[in-house]
């Protein structure tokens, strides 16, 4: 698991897009986000699309669990958010 100061990777998007939903996501359940290599996206093409430069969705260390289950929560038997990278 990725750790950034107090910042914890919950989760890697596939994608700019992906990341911005799950983020929408914690949000709505009152858990403040941050995107890591949020700005890479803009690298395209020069950077590989990798694991090492997808999306990464951060949140404070004390939120983790907490975010864990309301992304599992939202994830569907079967749909394209079951295969989310959770660490």
């Amino acid at each position: 698991m990725g750790r950034i100061g107090d910042w914890v990777e919950v989760a890697t998007a596939r994608d700019l897009i992906h990341a911005y939903l799950l983020r929408s996501v914690l949000d709505n359940a009152g858990i403040e986000v941050r995107i890591g290599n949020e700005y890479l996206q803009g690298a395209l093409g020069d950077l590989p699309l990798d694991f090492h430069t997808r999306p990464k969705i951060l949140v404070h260390g004390r939120s983790l669990e907490y975010a864990r289950s309301v992304l599992d929560e939202r994830a569907e038997p079967g749909s394209d958010d079951e295969e989310l990278d959770a660490d």
